[in-house]
């Protein structure tokens, strides 16, 4: 039987970055992130987490995400604030958002996933592709005579 929300508050998780450090969280924080709910719950969780793919600094910020967002009160007044604090959260460097990415995707944290890939697409919104190359620093690799053809072929597109 999964333990409830309230008994989690008091129970702690350590989670050891792939440097090494270590952050402990409630477990109702740590129970944000699928991979280590499944952890807790088949008992591997008494132990730090290795998390092998996420940075001391990138683990920092997920830290904060899922322990704001497991003492959020649920009351529709802190709604709005919450909204706010993730606003504020999620104000990265381009290079910072996608280490965020690629943390909460393998820690599986769906509300983290979608914030950032909210970030990401208005980063992306009404940008052409020189500037979204530009955003997120990718080099063009297409050849002078495959971005005329790509043009030419999309045209209607552009």
């Amino acid at each position: 039987m999964a333990s409830s929300p309230q008994s989690r508050k008091n129970k702690t998780v350590i989670l050891r970055s792939n440097e090494g450090e270590e952050f402990t969280v409630d477990e109702a924080a740590a129970a944000m992130s699928n991979l280590t709910l499944n952890m807790m719950s088949d008992g591997c969780a008494d132990n730090p987490v290795p998390l092998h793919n996420v940075s001391d600094k990138t683990l920092k910020k997920v830290v904060q995400y899922i322990q704001k967002h497991a003492l959020a009160a649920p009351p529709a007044a802190a709604e709005e604030d919450l909204r706010e604090w993730d606003r504020d959260f999620i104000d990265v460097s381009t290079d910072d958002l996608y280490d965020i990415l690629m943390a909460a995707n393998y820690m599986e944290i769906p509300g983290l996933l979608d914030l950032v890939a909210q970030k990401t697409a208005d980063l992306i919104k009404g940008k052409s592709a020189e500037e979204i190359r530009k955003t997120f620093k990718i080099p063009n690799d297409f050849s002078t005579e495959q971005d005329r053809e790509i043009r030419k072929e999309a045209n209607w597109f552009m």
